[in-house]
């Protein structure tokens, strides 16, 4: 018989070994757990890549549907988002399914907009280790809803208010034809009128709006409108009421010249171009502190990246003229403190007129800002392509043909809202 020692010494042993054994089961089993774990985290990882290359194919696609809405009907919306979705990696030979192209979108925040398109594509998500675990992929989607951002107002007439109830904002001359048929035109009119057009002239517009009270014509004028003609609408604000005049030193010198001459920005108290004239403007800002900027017949005046503000350091304003027969190009800078304006009026210049009458040799890429001002436009003898000029006047006259579109895209360009 084993003393009572021994005894406690075997039992003592066995329970170890026991304890053992379940350490090392359930070590085992943590680091099953472990690699489960780290599997996940690798696979999710790619499981967002694979996510972010499937909403790139669907805003793609959403973007290829508008297209095709706004160019050719919703009958090739179809085509034009399978293939673009193709083309960014969503294929059959991937697993890549197309669950719906919708025009109208059913559901979301343009449900029934007939201007959007919905994309809905799927894909299963690939296993790595996270397929030890899983029976099967979990399934990706991606949805976009692209729709043609709302087109731009390319003419804006602030208006004179009740003063002059009798005179409408718009004055179209027998000549005129105004072609803004990829953007708005935006007339605040308190009177009685906001177009006064005389016979022969036309109007193709995106959308017409008056902003006021006002009836439409006084005198007779053909108007197109691919989405009518809204009247009593709320009066429309300065888009640009925020923008300010940068700050400039008062000008010492003027600038006369009927030769060959290049002038740097900076203030200058005039700047006058006579027959005879080449003046190029180096880009930048030019002020005309008090005085005219004036361009006469036969001279030419070339700027690209230039602006030009009419403003005054104590009171006194100038005017701007640019007369038939002169030869003016000038484009708006495309970055800086007066990106996209080629000609300022400063605000504080009411009642004064800007004379834009260059006619078929003016060629003006940029808005035209003269919100306080009457402004005379002259167009050319034909319609321009591609053009990229914007009005903001208090009231205008146009005569000739005058083309106007949003610099950038004339529709506004397609937006992804979903």
């Amino acid at each position: 018989m084993l003393p009572i020692w021994l005894k406690f010494k075997k039992q003592l042993a066995k329970l170890l070994m026991q304890e053992r054994g379940s350490v090392a089961i359930i070590t085992g089993l943590l680091l099953i757990v472990c690699i489960g774990f780290a599997g996940l985290a690798i696979d999710v990882g790619t499981w967002y890549n694979q996510k972010r290359q499937l909403q790139l194919a669907a805003d793609a696609g959403a973007g290829g549907g508008v297209v095709a809405l706004s160019q050719t009907g919703v009958s090739t919306v179809n085509a034009y988002v399978t293939h673009d979705v193709t083309l960014n990696g969503c294929t059959a030979a991937n697993n890549c399914t197309i669950v719906a192209i919708n025009s109208p979108p059913q559901s979301g925040a343009n449900s029934g907009n007939t201007n959007a398109v919905e994309v809905i594509l799927s894909k299963p998500a690939s296993l790595y280790l996270t397929g030890i675990f899983l029976a099967s992929s979990p399934t990706i989607t991606a949805r976009a809803v692209a729709i043609n951002a709302p087109a731009s107002n390319c003419l804006l007439l602030m208006g004179s208010g009740l003063l002059s109830l009798l005179t409408a904002p718009l004055t179209l001359t027998s000549t005129a034809h105004v072609q803004a048929n990829l953007c708005n035109l935006y007339i605040n009119a308190l009177g009685l009128f906001a177009i006064s057009a005389s016979g022969g002239a036309t109007v193709d517009v995106n959308k017409l709006t008056v902003g006021g009270p006002a009836g439409l014509l006084s005198g007779a004028a053909s108007i197109v409108s691919n989405l009518g003609i809204t009247l009593g609408a709320p009066a429309a604000s300065d888009p640009y009421a925020g923008f300010q005049i940068p700050v400039f030193a008062a000008a010492t010198t003027s600038v006369t010249t009927s030769g060959n001459l290049t002038i740097n920005p900076g203030s200058y108290t005039s700047i006058t171009a006579n027959n005879g004239a080449n003046l190029t403007l180096n880009p930048g800002v030019y002020f005309v502190d008090s005085g005219n900027f004036l361009v006469n017949s036969g001279a030419t005046v070339v700027g690209n990246g230039v602006t030009i503000i009419s403003t005054s350091s104590h009171g006194v304003f100038g005017t701007v003229t640019v007369n038939n027969g002169s030869n003016v190009t000038l484009t708006a800078p495309s970055a800086g403190p007066t990106a996209g304006f080629v000609f300022i009026g400063d605000r504080a210049s009411a009642n004064l007129t800007a004379n834009l009458k260059g006619g078929a040799n003016q060629n003006l890429s940029g808005i035209l800002y003269f919100p306080t001002q009457a402004l005379n436009f002259t167009g050319s003898t034909a319609f321009s392509a591609n053009v990229c000029l914007q009005i903001i006047a208090k009231i205008a006259t146009l005569t000739g043909y005058v083309s106007l579109g949003s610099c950038g895209s004339g529709s506004g360009g397609i937006q992804l809202t979903e």
